[in-house]
């Protein structure tokens, strides 16, 4: 049994066309139907039934489909990994992260990522947890770093990046700027800006709500938005204070008109994780998570 004769046999079980299969590989049709007739021999079965219209897939071709593709594909990730070991990484590594949290380290990440793999394609995708979490699902993302408000999601793994402790963002000329903290029965009373919630039951936006329900100000929201920056804007316009993870807030830049302050009585924290599906079989993401852990994990 041979390679070739396994991926044409895959190709066209997927394809049911001897002619596509053919063009995929830029062999002869005939080339495509020898190689499956002596698979087919060897195997002593008949895989595919064959009309002058069309090509099914018999019994027996199906049950073989799921063990020839998935020694395709171990094959492939074992290619891979000699790469991965030997710094000549191919492929792609599609990254999603939480937005804002690039302020926290992820590039430094990346940058060794690259240096380490530069001949790997690295798409980047930033966005709020629930749709990170969405797209992670839907296979559109490999890896996310993202918020976790769960401690079991069905077909994902994850391991613990940092917790991080709410903080009190106001304009300089705010009551709660005069205050070395800020109790959570001061809140109350304050316009407050807060992050727009666009998903139920998912991600920050909709956390974030149970916080100002807790400090008694949900009705106090003047101001949403669905971006930090817009948030950060906002709060040095003097629209309001607002609630936010400490990775949000310890890097504004110098001469923003916007003041930090801890919040007595509130205790919680808001955890971010880096999120990956079980059942993705691609070997890069091992390798980002390897950086990851030694350059983000408290």
């Amino acid at each position: 049994m041979q390679l070739r004769q396994l991926e044409y046999f895959v190709s066209l079980c997927e394809t049911l066309s001897f002619t596509r299969t053919a063009a995929e590989y830029f062999v002869s049709q005939t080339a495509v139907t020898q190689q499956i007739k002596a698979l087919e021999t060897e195997l002593k079965t008949t895989l595919f039934d064959r009309t002058r219209r069309r090509v099914s897939v018999t019994a027996a071709g199906q049950l073989f489909y799921a063990d020839a593709k998935m020694i395709l594909q171990q094959l492939l990730n074992a290619e891979e990994r000699v790469r991965l070991l030997s710094g000549n990484a191919l492929g792609t590594l599609k990254l999603g992260i939480l937005r804002g949290y690039e302020k926290a380290g992820v590039s430094e990440a990346i940058r060794q990522f690259h240096e380490q793999y530069p001949n790997v394609s690295l798409s980047l995708t930033t966005g709020q947890s629930a749709t990170l979490h969405r797209e992670l699902q839907l296979g559109n993302l490999d890896l996310i770093l993202a918020h976790r408000f769960w401690d079991s999601w069905e077909g994902l793994d994850s391991f613990l990046l940092k917790k991080y402790p709410l903080r009190i963002a106001c304009p300089k000329a705010h009551p709660f700027a005069a205050l070395p903290a800020v109790p959570i029965e001061d809140l109350k009373g304050h316009r407050v800006v807060a992050i727009r919630r666009l998903y139920d039951g998912a991600g920050e936006e909709s956390v974030s709500q149970q916080f100002y329900m807790k400090a008694g100000i949900l009705s106090d929201i003047a101001f949403q938005s669905d971006d930090n920056d817009t948030i950060l804007l906002a709060i040095a316009a003097g629209l309001g204070f607002s609630l936010l993870p400490e990775y949000l807030t310890q890097n504004i830049p110098a001469g923003v008109p916007i003041e930090i302050r801890p919040i007595i009585g509130l205790e919680e924290i808001v955890p971010v994780a880096a999120i990956w599906s079980s059942a993705n079989a691609n070997p890069l993401i091992g390798s980002f998570l390897k950086i990851c852990r030694s350059l983000l994990v408290e």
